[in-house]
């Protein structure tokens, strides 16, 4: 989607697709190149975000979904095909930095484990951690704060 210009995670699906503050997103990568997670996205008509990021310090592209279209029978899970976890960001919690809590859902079925708040992060901040978020078209960094 690039029709938006928020510092708000999840707010690149709700002004350009009516979903709102309340909704959660599940950020994931996927084995699938690029072009092919965006074709069956686009395929469902299910809009995303896409990014750039690290998860264990290894740099990989990532895409931004509501968190509805990811439930346990759902089509696109083959998308998530041997990928260890995704990333649950919940509602807006409202604040000028705007917080989002961020969990990580494990797909062999381990428990959740919160991470405290996605937050926005500059980039010296960002790339001193594992674990971080680059939104491309908005030059914005998020990462997990407790």
């Amino acid at each position: 989607m690039d029709n938006y210009s928020s510092n708000r995670p999840g707010d690149a699906l709700s002004a350009s697709h009516g979903m709102s503050d309340k909704a959660s997103y599940i950020i994931f990568a996927s084995d699938l190149e690029g072009e092919g997670v965006e074709l069956a996205l686009k395929n469902s008509n299910i809009g995303y975000k896409s990014f750039i990021g690290a998860y264990k310090g290894e740099r990989e592209d990532s895409w931004m979904v509501n968190a509805e279209h990811f439930k346990p029978q759902s089509d696109l899970n083959y998308l998530l095909k041997n990928q260890e976890s995704v990333l649950v960001v919940g509602p807006w919690q409202g604040g000028s930095r705007g917080k989002r809590s961020a969990t990580l859902h494990y797909l062999n079925g381990s428990l959740p484990v919160a991470l405290g708040a996605l937050e926005p992060a500059s980039k010296e901040e960002a790339l001193e951690q594992d674990n971080w978020t680059l939104d491309i078209e908005n030059n914005q960094y998020w990462v997990t704060t407790r």
